[in-house]
Protein backbone atom coordinates (compact mmCIF):
# COMPACT_ATOMS: atom_id res chain seq x y z
CA UNK A 1 0.00 0.00 0.00
CA UNK A 2 2.46 2.30 0.58
CA UNK A 3 4.50 1.79 -2.42
CA UNK A 4 1.58 3.04 -4.52
CA UNK A 5 0.89 5.94 -2.72
CA UNK A 6 4.66 6.46 -2.90
CA UNK A 7 4.48 6.03 -6.94
CA UNK A 8 1.22 7.47 -6.87
CA UNK A 9 2.69 10.83 -5.57
CA UNK A 10 6.16 10.70 -7.78
CA UNK A 11 4.25 10.00 -10.36
CA UNK A 12 1.66 13.55 -9.75
CA UNK A 13 4.09 16.07 -8.62
CA UNK A 14 5.69 17.13 -12.13
CA UNK A 15 2.29 18.04 -13.02
CA UNK A 16 0.95 19.47 -10.25
CA UNK A 17 4.01 21.37 -8.52
CA UNK A 18 4.15 23.77 -12.12
CA UNK A 19 -0.07 23.77 -11.75
CA UNK A 20 0.05 25.27 -8.57
CA UNK A 21 2.71 27.91 -9.02
CA UNK A 22 1.57 28.91 -11.94
CA UNK A 23 -1.33 29.82 -10.80
CA UNK A 24 0.30 32.09 -8.26
CA UNK A 25 3.49 32.97 -10.36
CA UNK A 26 2.99 33.10 -13.98
CA UNK A 27 6.21 32.07 -16.37
CA UNK A 28 8.07 30.08 -13.12
CA UNK A 29 6.60 26.61 -13.86
CA UNK A 30 9.13 26.10 -16.83
CA UNK A 31 11.97 26.43 -14.29
CA UNK A 32 10.63 24.18 -11.98
CA UNK A 33 9.75 21.70 -14.83
CA UNK A 34 13.73 22.10 -16.12
CA UNK A 35 14.77 21.60 -11.91
CA UNK A 36 12.85 18.47 -11.66
CA UNK A 37 13.69 17.17 -14.88
CA UNK A 38 17.80 17.23 -14.13
CA UNK A 39 16.84 16.39 -10.41
CA UNK A 40 14.95 13.33 -12.00
CA UNK A 41 17.80 12.72 -14.81
CA UNK A 42 20.46 12.94 -12.28
CA UNK A 43 18.79 10.65 -9.02
CA UNK A 44 15.95 8.88 -10.99
CA UNK A 45 17.74 5.33 -11.11
CA UNK A 46 18.90 5.50 -7.94
CA UNK A 47 15.32 6.43 -6.38
CA UNK A 48 13.91 3.48 -8.50
CA UNK A 49 16.24 0.96 -7.50
CA UNK A 50 16.04 1.98 -3.89
CA UNK A 51 12.49 1.09 -3.82
CA UNK A 52 12.82 -1.99 -6.14
CA UNK A 53 15.26 -2.98 -3.22
CA UNK A 54 13.15 -2.20 -0.42
CA UNK A 55 9.76 -4.03 -2.24
CA UNK A 56 12.14 -7.28 -2.87
CA UNK A 57 13.29 -6.77 0.82
CA UNK A 58 9.82 -6.93 1.89
CA UNK A 59 8.59 -9.86 -0.25
CA UNK A 60 11.60 -11.76 0.40
CA UNK A 61 11.34 -11.19 4.66
CA UNK A 62 7.69 -12.06 4.39
CA UNK A 63 8.75 -15.14 2.11
CA UNK A 64 11.03 -16.29 4.62
CA UNK A 65 8.86 -16.20 7.67
CA UNK A 66 5.92 -18.01 5.54
CA UNK A 67 8.43 -21.05 4.74
CA UNK A 68 7.59 -24.28 5.99
CA UNK A 69 10.02 -25.52 8.19
CA UNK A 70 10.78 -21.94 9.34
CA UNK A 71 10.36 -20.65 12.66
CA UNK A 72 8.21 -17.55 12.42
CA UNK A 73 8.51 -14.62 14.25
CA UNK A 74 4.72 -14.44 15.52
CA UNK A 75 4.91 -15.96 19.23
CA UNK A 76 2.91 -19.18 19.63
CA UNK A 77 -0.41 -19.09 21.61
CA UNK A 78 0.64 -19.53 25.33
CA UNK A 79 -0.26 -23.59 26.27
CA UNK A 80 -0.34 -25.19 28.97
CA UNK A 81 1.65 -27.70 30.63
CA UNK A 82 0.06 -31.42 30.16
CA UNK A 83 -1.44 -32.89 33.16
CA UNK A 84 -1.31 -29.05 35.22
CA UNK A 85 -5.10 -28.44 35.22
Amino acid sequence: MIGIALFAVIALIPGLIPAVVETVHAGVSARIKETFESFMKRYGRLISSAFILAVAVLIGNNAKDDMPGQVSAQAPAAVSPAGAE
